[in-house]
């Protein structure tokens, strides 16, 4: 099970306020292949925006950045590459993104 299914049924209740999800979730094989589908930098567009009008709607409140290298790990088919890790927070949002 990837994160953003298992993420979907611990927030099922809260997902049906928007969509009815009669069949439920959908399974971690459907979602892989519709993210497979996403153009990188139409998603990479649209988030930008999203973000510009965030900022706009809580007057441009700063957001805390944090970000570490990961122990241990790295990119196998980037050799020698660490992986990263980041997060945001905004407050007055209520939101994260790691």
């Amino acid at each position: 099970m990837i994160a953003i299914e298992r993420y979907g049924h611990q927030k099922i209740d809260f997902l049906k306020k928007m969509m009815p999800f009669p069949y439920g979730i959908a399974s971690h094989d459907t979602l892989a292949r519709v993210l497979a589908k996403l153009d990188p930098m139409v998603l990479e567009s649209c988030f930008a925006q999203w973000m510009s009008d965030v900022a706009q709607l809580s007057d441009h409140e700063v957001v805390a950045i944090d970000g570490k290298n990961l122990r241990r790990a790295w990119d196998k088919h980037q050799e020698g590459e660490v992986v990263h890790m980041g997060n945001a927070w905004a407050n007055s949002n209520r939101m994260v993104l790691t």
